[in-house]
């Protein structure tokens, strides 16, 4: 059980669910495989986790609601703050999403230009292409977020 245990924590580590640095911001784990001009990203969030292949050997898998999770605003408040007068954080739309997922978000500076409603199509393709959103829940934020 100590093994298991100890393997479980290095996984979760490997995937950047389990911090293993202090307090401040926190770094990202990259694990990769490489042979010739193969490269492969083994601990890529878009693939099943290391930690719950090891666990369901065990017949147990870790729930999202063990992961650590961030609020994501659709679209970003970031850069709705600056284009929209009035904006408010508080009353805008978020989404959960698990913290290794949301750090995986790239950030957009250069959108001076856009409007709010590209900002808003951006913000949906990112959710679409780094996290594990569900198509048909980036289409009901697309539906329902008002700009």
């Amino acid at each position: 059980m100590s093994a298991e245990s100890a393997t479980f924590g290095v996984m979760a580590i490997l995937d950047g669910v389990r911090a293993f640095e202090g307090a401040g911001e926190k770094g990202d784990v990259v694990l990769e495989y490489k042979k010739g001009s193969t490269r492969l990203l083994l601990n890529d969030m878009r693939q099943p986790l290391l930690h719950d292949m090891l666990a369901s050997w065990f017949g147990v898998v870790s729930t999202p609601q063990n992961l650590p999770v961030d609020l994501h605003h659709v679209p970003r408040a970031d850069l709705m703050a600056n284009a929209v007068p009035g904006y408010d954080p508080e009353a805008a739309t978020v989404i959960a999403l698990p913290t290794r997922e949301h750090k995986n978000i790239p950030a957009r500076r250069e959108q001076e230009n856009k409007t709010p409603k590209e900002r808003l199509v951006d913000d949906l393709q990112d959710l679409h292409d780094y996290t594990r959103v569900p198509e048909s829940v980036v289409q009901k934020l697309a539906s329902e977020v008002t700009i």
